[in-house]
Parts: C-alpha cells; sequence; structure tokens
C-alpha cells in the first residue's frame, strides 16, 4: 500500500495515471475484502447453528467478534470505495498524497484489518468448537481436517505464486 501511495507523486507532482490505478486496485481489493468478509460472516453463522459446535463460550465470543468484524468490514470498504472515487478529484488527491499520507495510509488499511480479524476470528472459533464439547464422529473429523489442509495447502500455493518468480523459481525450459 505505501509503495503504491508513493508511485502517485514524485518531488510533489501528482501522476494522474497512477491516481487512477491507485484507485481502481483499492477499489477492486475492497471489493475482494467485502466479499470475504460475506464469506466469513456466513461461516461463523453455520459454526453457531451446528449443535455442540457453536455452544462454547469462546466459540460463541469469538464467532460474534467476527461478525462484528464482518459487518465493519463491509461499512468501512464501502467508505473506502466512496472515499477512493473521491480520490478522482485531483485537489483531492493532492490534498491527501503530499498533506496527510499517513492518514491515506490508515485510511485505507481499515478494511483489510477488519477483514483479515473476521476470517482469524471465524477460523479461531471453529477450533474452540472442535475442541472443547463438541464430539464429532472419526469420518467427520478425518474430512474436516482434510478440507482444512487442502485449504491450506491451495492459500499457501497462492501466496507463493502471488510473489512471483522471488519464491516460486521459474526455470527456463
Amino acid at each position: 500500500m505505501i509503495k503504491s501511495v508513493k508511485r502517485t507523486s514524485v518531488d510533489g507532482i501528482v501522476n494522474g495515471v497512477e491516481v487512477k490505478n491507485f484507485v481502481d486496485n483499492l477499489s477492486n481489493q475492497t471489493k475482494s475484502q467485502i466479499t470475504l468478509a460475506g464469506v466469513s460472516m456466513a461461516l461463523d453463522i453455520a459454526i453457531l447453528a451446528v449443535p455442540g459446535l457453536g455452544t462454547t463460550v469462546t466459540s460463541q465470543t469469538l464467532c460474534s467478534c467476527s461478525l462484528l468484524f464482518g459487518v465493519g468490514c463491509i461499512f468501512a470498504g464501502t467508505m473506502v470505495q466512496h472515499f477512493g472515487e473521491r480520490m478522482r478529484s485531483i485537489d483531492f488527491a493532492v490534498y491527501y498524497l503530499q498533506k496527510r499520507t499517513a492518514v491515506l495510509v490508515i485510511i485505507t488499511s481499515i478494511p483489510t484489518s477488519f477483514c483479515v480479524l473476521s476470517v482469524t476470528s471465524s477460523i479461531l472459533g471453529f477450533f474452540a468448537g472442535v475442541a472443547s464439547d463438541f464430539r464429532p464422529s472419526t469420518p467427520l473429523m478425518i474430512a474436516c481436517f482434510t478440507t482444512l489442509g487442502v485449504v491450506v495447502g491451495s492459500l499457501i500455493i497462492l501466496v507463493i505464486a502471488s510473489y512471483g518468480p522471488g519464491l516460486a523459481r521459474i526455470r527456463p525450459q
């Protein structure tokens, strides 16, 4: 985020093309975070609805906090998208890029923080429910942990691929 902000101006001169790219990227990123927060909220509701899984105090607390973070992400993301649209005005962009860069970085980071907290709380709420009084059958546990392994493995592959050849060395054929 900070690199994107720094690219928008050089020596106090704002580059309109870079501002447009920054705003477009911010909008796409915010939409993705809002979607992920919605999925996390659906997961929380599912955890709380399963008899025995969402009945522990820890699980209920984590899933409830996750729901609130998800709602916060949706509202903050909507406001950041509106803020991004205002950044298309060159005067507005110049003000934040030259005088309020730290504020800009904080404002645009709020939905990301809420989204990460929502997803993390959902996952911890699930584990808190499974690890305590909930006594699932062995096939259910195998299915859950296999699915979790597939998801985590896929995420690791995506993270490595998203950083490009720096982490995943591509060998010429």
